[in-house]
């Protein structure tokens, strides 16, 4: 009601441009796109390809994630706007922990010890990120991203890292 005003009509939906998808800044923008806010999805991803026995329930999920990611990069603001990282894409969560389940499975079964160590040590890594990218927005010494979308080169020019941010200008819109 206070949204809409009234509870039988639904909320305003965004346009879509099913002739044009941006598949590319869905999946690999700076500003909000899957790989560079979710970097364990590389992981994932290489696991998906060791699906063995899984292949069909891998395939049928890799099926209904590309139609999300298509409808996902035809919507007419594709970073989700205000929101941050690739929560649009988030359903997705099924398939990225299937992959790294299999990357797991097909690390374990090695002789050696190190493909274990590997995995582990990159997902590691992207927890110690995700942590440190939550405490450095706690003590504020990076704007929230809530209020308004900011690229990666403003995050990276605000921690005093504007070299690297430059980098991402180039790559990022």
């Amino acid at each position: 009601w206070y949204y809409n005003g009234s509870p039988l009509h639904p909320a305003k939906l965004q346009p879509l441009r099913p002739t044009t998808p941006f598949f590319v800044v869905s999946l690999f923008s700076p500003r909000g796109g899957l790989f560079p806010w979710s970097p364990v999805a590389y992981a994932a991803v290489i696991g998906l390809f060791f699906s063995g026995r899984a292949r069909r329930p891998a395939l049928a999920l890799v099926a209904v994630f590309a139609l999300e990611v298509y409808v996902v990069s035809s919507a007419w603001v594709v970073t989700g706007g205000y929101g941050y990282g690739a929560r649009r894409l988030s359903d997705g969560a099924v398939l990225l922990a299937l992959g790294l389940g299999l990357l797991w499975a097909r690390a374990a079964a090695a002789r050696s010890a190190w493909p274990r160590r590997m995995v582990a040590a990159f997902v590691a890594l992207c927890v110690v990120l995700n942590f440190a990218a939550m405490e450095l927005l706690r003590a504020r010494k990076i704007p929230s991203s809530g209020a308004y979308a900011r690229s990666a080169e403003r995050f990276l020019d605000a921690l005093g890292l504007h070299r690297l941010g430059r980098v991402f200008g180039v790559v990022g819109y």
